[in-house]
């Protein structure tokens, strides 16, 4: 190899050889080797020996050998452009590499987002080496917390120095469902007194709420998925209000007793409505005594209150027991209320 001599025609220094330049063999490395390179060095210092000359002399000497910096400018051209993905914990940075040779790696920096200031401190470096990148660089920051903004740097580096960067930030954030929540099971009707009681298990995933609706009227006049409008349940779907995210049960108030009237209800979420479940039910005035048995003796009476839907009505309500004769616990019992 050779070099080229840039301080021929110095003051003190000697005439150049007329090639203008020295050679060496660079594989070999015996005495010989380093006695040429040496007798190289003091033709350059002007007869010098390397030993006695001045460091100046010989730092400009072995600057030969040296290859030349690689200028910022060179280089400030290729700064990528960073994007950022946005995952549950992560951010995903990805840039088209360089084509300049010089460039070898990227060096890529986050932190917590800050108001101002300079990247000294609080952040956190890596290298990606651009000779795994092919045609796209990528890099995912992991363990980030959901919610929180932070700033990225991906910036050009050669073998000796940083370079500037391209900046960009991103929050990592929890997924969001894509899909519309399943209809709700288990769903069921208590009646009573002019009023229904519809319950029901909610399906997974996080909810917004629920559409309850209801209507007297048969599928042929209604249909299942006619929209729900005005208050008149016999002509149209009617719904209930009131319902929160968290529901499991609504109370239906308003009704006709005897009267069967179809149910409908459906989960929501922030992808929009689910699937309709569907029931019946009939509001009934209900009797029922607040006990499940009684014991008297043959031959007593005893006086008993009925409760409507859960509660005590006013008045008694009166009863004649039925049984065959001759036992305390005949075996064709029947009970008439009057």
């Amino acid at each position: 190899m050779s070099w080229r001599l840039p301080r021929c025609g110095a003051p003190g220094a000697s005439p150049c050889s007329p090639a203008g330049s020295v050679s060496a063999e660079p594989r070999s490395r015996g005495p010989a080797a380093r006695v040429s390179l040496v007798a190289a060095l003091a033709s350059l210092l002007g007869g010098i020996s390397p030993l006695a000359a001045p460091p100046a002399l010989l730092l400009g000497a072995f600057s030969l050998f040296a290859p030349a910096p690689v200028e910022a400018s060179h280089l400030s051209s290729h700064v990528p452009t960073v994007s950022v993905a946005e995952n549950s914990g992560s951010l995903v940075l990805t840039w088209t590499p360089s084509t300049n040779n010089a460039v070898s790696f990227y060096r890529v920096r986050w932190r917590v987002k800050q108001p101002q200031g300079t990247w000294q401190g609080g952040d956190q470096t890596t290298n990606v080496a651009k000779s795994g990148c092919g045609s796209s660089c990528s890099y995912t920051i992991s363990s980030l917390n959901n919610g929180t903004t932070y700033e990225v740097q991906v910036g050009v580096q050669d073998f000796h120095t940083h370079w500037p960067s391209s900046s960009n930030e991103g929050t990592p954030a929890a997924p969001t469902s894509t899909s519309t929540p399943a209809a709700p099971t288990n769903l069921s009707v208590t009646p009573a007194d002019a009023n229904l009681t519809p319950s029901w298990t909610a399906p997974s995933g996080t909810l917004t709420g629920y559409d309850l609706h209801y209507t007297s009227a048969n599928a042929a006049t209604v249909t299942n998925t006619a929209a729900a409008s005005g208050s008149d349940a016999a002509a149209a779907w009617v719904a209930v209000t009131g319902l929160s995210a968290s529901s499991t049960f609504r109370d239906i108030f308003g009704l006709t007793n005897g009267v069967t009237y179809r149910v409908r209800l459906r989960a929501k979420n922030a992808s929009g409505n689910g699937a309709w479940a569907f029931t019946t039910g009939t509001p009934n005035v209900i009797l029922a005594w607040s006990n499940a048995t009684y014991s008297t003796v043959e031959g007593g009476n005893t006086a008993r209150q009925v409760q409507l839907h859960s509660s005590q009505i006013s008045s008694a309500v009166s009863g004649t027991l039925t049984y065959a004769a001759g036992t305390s616990n005949p075996a064709s019992l029947s009970a008439d209320l009057t």
